[in-house]
């Protein structure tokens, strides 16, 4: 379940018990002074409706930040990248922050234009706990116009301001990188999607990896293999179940073989994934610093991986594999800029 970017996280060391199921390992080695390096990245997860359903609009974070504020915008496109009509209505909003998974001192608020088919969001907190764990910052949930059951091919794009603003504990502006998301109308299947979770990353930063839901449905239980190749490690995995995607305590966690994590986890109720969907499960791996750019590596859920639902019956699974791409820091940090301040900010780093 591929977005555009979800590889640049730079430390992991800040993940809170109350955040996560399981953290496994230390701090990454070199991560906190590469982190003043990059920019923030800001991802709009993918998410595959059925029409008729509720649609999740989900704004993530792979790399904690504390933040006083963030301002965004979203628009929505086709696929093609042209203004497009795909929702009617804006339905509800919330805001993620703190260690405790819920919404703290947060407070959201958004505009939402049907003509034009833009949300402005503004997320605040006074603690500057936002981002304070890395993940989801924000949820919006939509209704799909009608206009989208008439199409052939209802793929579209949400394109995540380049120009947002995102503020620090001291108000001082991040440089950020924003990664827009994609939204696929799909028929209604008995099987669930469940991709591996890859993207870009640059030799010595952090391979971000994991599995991906891309829609919303109860887990009770379950086992989830990841697979990926050791030889890029610079060191151990630090592994996480993200209880803001519900409640899970984790049984079994086994980081023993090179290039593979195993963990076996239940969540009492079904409420894992049951009412927010994405990144549900992350293993933050250091990559080593002499891996040439260009270099591409599959990340993929291994044959172990098996969910059940509440009732412990197993859930129909379609999975996906996802590719790593290592390219130039400078790359990656120049993509954030395309529409100007480049050069000021990589002067100013330098």
């Amino acid at each position: 379940m591929p977005v555009n970017r979800t590889c640049l996280t730079r430390s992991f060391a800040a993940l809170m018990p109350a955040v996560v199921a399981v953290v496994l390992g230390g701090s990454v080695p070199g991560a906190a002074a590469r982190a003043q390096l990059l920019p923030l990245e800001v991802v709009v997860d993918e998410t595959r409706p059925v029409f008729g359903e509720e649609v999740q609009i989900v704004v993530r974070t792979v790399e904690s930040r504390p933040l006083s504020s963030a301002t965004f915008g979203l628009e929505m496109r086709d696929e093609d990248g042209l203004p497009a009509v795909l929702f009617s209505a804006l339905d509800s909003a919330a805001v993620f922050a703190g260690s405790a998974g819920g919404a703290g001192d947060a407070t959201i608020q958004t505009q939402w234009n049907p003509v034009t088919q833009r949300v402005d969001v503004t997320l605040e907190s006074a603690s500057a706990t936002l981002n304070e764990v890395f993940g989801p910052l924000a949820v919006l949930r939509f209704t799909l116009d009608p206009v989208v059951a008439t199409l052939d091919r209802p793929r579209f794009e949400i394109a995540l301001d380049p120009d947002m603003i995102l503020l620090d504990a001291a108000a001082e502006r991040v440089v950020t990188l924003p990664a827009n998301g994609r939204v696929r109308v799909v028929d209604a299947d008995p099987a669930q999607g469940l991709g591996a979770l890859g993207g870009e990353v640059f030799p010595g930063g952090n391979m971000v990896i994991g599995a991906m839901t891309v829609h919303t449905y109860a887990i009770g239980s379950g086992t989830l293999e990841l697979l990926y190749d050791a030889a890029l490690a610079d060191g151990p995995p630090v592994v996480a179940l993200d209880l803001r995607y519900g409640a899970t305590v984790v049984d079994a966690l086994d980081t023993s073989v090179a290039g593979r994590v195993l963990v076996t986890f239940h969540s009492d109720g079904g409420l894992f994934n049951a009412t927010l969907h994405g990144a549900i499960f992350t293993a933050v791996v250091p990559s080593r610093q002499d891996i040439p750019i260009g270099t591409t590596s599959i990340v993929a859920l291994g044959p172990a991986t098996a969910l059940f639902d509440a009732a412990g019956d197993p859930i129909d699974l379609e999975t996906d594999v996802e590719q790593l791409d290592f390219i130039a820091p400078e790359a990656v940090a120049a993509a954030a800029f395309e529409g100007g301040g480049f050069t000021e900010w990589w002067n100013v780093v330098h």
